[in-house]
C-alpha cells in the first residue's frame, strides 16, 4: 500500500521512475484515433462508414457522442488529415472529438471523421457540439453525421 509521500525528493524520485518503467501518457494522436480492433481504418465516406461532415466556416472544433452497436473493441475511427482527433467506446456509446490543425473555416462540405458502421445500418447521435475560434459553443453548428449504407 502507498503511503502519502512526506519528502518532495522522494515524490519526485517515485514519480521519475514510474515514469521511466511506464512511460509518459502520449499527447499525439495517433493515425487511428488510438485505437485496436484490427480493421482497416477508413479515410473516406465510403460505403459502410459514417462521416461527421461540416460544412461552417466558423467551426474549429466539435465532440459528438454515438449510440454504437456493442462489441467487443473499439471501432477504428478515421480522421481527416486536417484536425486531429480521438475517439472512446464504452458501453454502447462511441464518443469523438476533433480539433482542426489550423485556424481556418471550411468552404463547402468537408467529411472530418469516418466511423465504420460495424454491421449496423443506423448510428443514433446523440449530442453534437461545434466551437468556434474563441471556443464558445455555435448553436446550430452546420454538421452531420451522415450514413452510407
Amino acid at each position: 500500500m502507498l503511503r502519502r509521500c512526506t519528502s518532495g525528493f522522494l515524490c519526485s524520485c517515485f514519480l521519475m521512475i514510474c515514469l521511466f518503467t511506464w512511460g509518459c501518457p502520449s499527447t499525439s494522436t495517433p493515425s487511428d484515433g488510438g485505437i485496436t480492433d484490427g480493421t482497416v481504418t477508413p479515410t473516406s465516406c465510403d460505403k459502410d462508414v459514417a462521416c461527421l461532415v461540416v460544412s461552417d466556416p466558423n467551426i474549429r472544433s466539435c465532440e459528438f457522442v454515438v449510440s454504437y452497436p456493442k462489441t467487443e473493441s473499439q471501432p477504428n475511427v478515421g480522421f481527416d488529415d486536417s484536425v486531429k482527433g480521438r475517439a472512446k467506446y464504452l458501453n454502447g456509446k462511441l464518443a469523438v472529438a476533433v480539433l482542426f490543425d489550423k485556424d481556418e473555416g471550411v468552404s463547402g462540405d468537408k467529411p472530418i471523421v469516418f466511423i465504420p458502421l460495424g454491421g449496423s445500418k443506423e448510428l443514433k447521435t446523440s449530442v453534437l457540439t461545434c466551437f468556434d475560434r474563441k471556443g464558445a459553443a455555435i448553436s446550430s453548428p452546420k454538421a452531420v453525421l451522415k450514413i452510407n449504407n
